[in-house]
This record gives structure tokens, sequence and C-alpha cells, in this order.
């Protein structure tokens, strides 16, 4: 399924195809004079907004793009939405929100992967007892799961309270990688993103 399509039929409202623009008569005083509308303040910041980021959103859409190809799946309405907003956040730039539902969408995954192999009690439990298990029964390639436990680590400090010398929080992996911290998300966000998509089309069994 081709991914402009998926968004499209997922209901994200900008991608959906463009309709053919009719003209519309300007509203006249009694003078015959147009009467110009009055654009509120929220409209305005927003027309800004879009103004600044459009070039910025329309290279991330490329990147979403190149890293999926044609997928197509079947799932629960959440998995969908969660793999739909994955690519909504990141689009517009909401990089700790795509490192979350990513993470999230992941380890629906590899519940329900074990829960097709008849693991109720094992796919109750968080991601990391889930890596544990897959990896020491070797259910599924090491590479991911190290990838994903990388995604898990990192995911941890937006979501548990940790020391600020903790060495996955963001301020601490800025530092030491000096790079700025909304780099470091966007970098993260991307590979959470290709790994997603990774274990989207790895065809678990």
């Amino acid at each position: 399924m081709n991914l402009l399509r998926g968004f499209y039929n997922l209901g994200i409202p900008h991608l959906k195809p463009l309709k053919s623009v009719q003209k519309t008569t300007a509203v006249q005083d009694l003078f015959g004079h147009p009467i110009e509308k009055r654009v509120d303040k929220f409209e305005r910041t927003l027309a800004k907004i879009d103004k600044e980021t459009f070039t910025i959103r329309v290279e991330r859409l490329k990147y979403l793009v190149e890293i999926t190809g044609n997928f197509g799946m079947v799932g629960s309405i959440e998995t969908v939405l969660i793999l739909r907003e994955a690519g909504w956040a990141y689009i517009n730039g909401a990089f700790i929100s795509t490192i979350l539902l990513s993470q999230a969408f992941i380890e629906r995954q590899l519940a329900e992967f074990m829960l097709k192999k008849g693991l109720e009690s094992e796919a109750k439990h968080g991601a990391q007892e889930i890596i544990k298990y897959c990896r020491r029964h070797h259910l599924i390639d090491d590479f991911l799961l190290d990838k994903f436990d990388q995604l898990r680590k990192i995911r941890n400090p937006f979501v548990h309270v940790k020391p600020l010398d903790h060495p996955f929080t963001l301020g601490q992996r800025s530092f030491l990688e000096r790079v700025p911290p909304n780099e470091v998300l966007e970098n993260d966000a991307k590979d959470a993103l290709s790994l997603m998509y990774t274990m989207l089309c790895s065809h678990l069994q």
C-alpha cells in the first residue's frame, strides 16, 4: 500500500487528494466594495507556523515515504492508529511523540506475535521482559531485539523520572554526543520510525 494512499485511507486530512477549487463571489457592501474578511489571531498563528515549517515538513514526509516503500497491515484499530499518528507526529516535528508511539507499536506487535504462539502469560509483560524472553528462546533476530531495547531505553526517561546523570536522559546524551537536544531527538525519531516499519514488514511468524 502506498504510504500517501495509506495515510489518506487512515484519515490524515492534509494528505487527501486535492479537489478542484471553485471560485466564490467576494462579499460586497451596499456600494459594491469588497468586504475584507477578518482573520483572527489563531488563524494568523497557524498560517505563520504552516508557512515557516512547510519546507521541512515536506522533507520529513519524503523521508517517511523513503523508509516505508509499499506496505500493508491488518490489526486492531488501536494498532493502525498508532502507526498513522507516529508518522503524523514526525512530519510535524513532535519527535517525543514519534518515539513513544513507535515503541508502543512495536511492543504491541511483539505481544500479538507471542499471543499467536500461545504465550499469553509472557505477552502480558512489559517490553523489557518480552525482549528477554524472545532473546532467550531465539524467537526474533537479535539485531532487531537490540534495536528495540535501545529504543526502550531512550523512551524510558520520558515516562519515568530518572536522575540527571542517567545515561539515557536527553540532557546527558546531548552533552556526551555534543549535539543539540532537538537534533538528538530528531535522529531518535527517525531511528524509531525505521525500526517500527522494519518490524511491521518483518512478517513475524
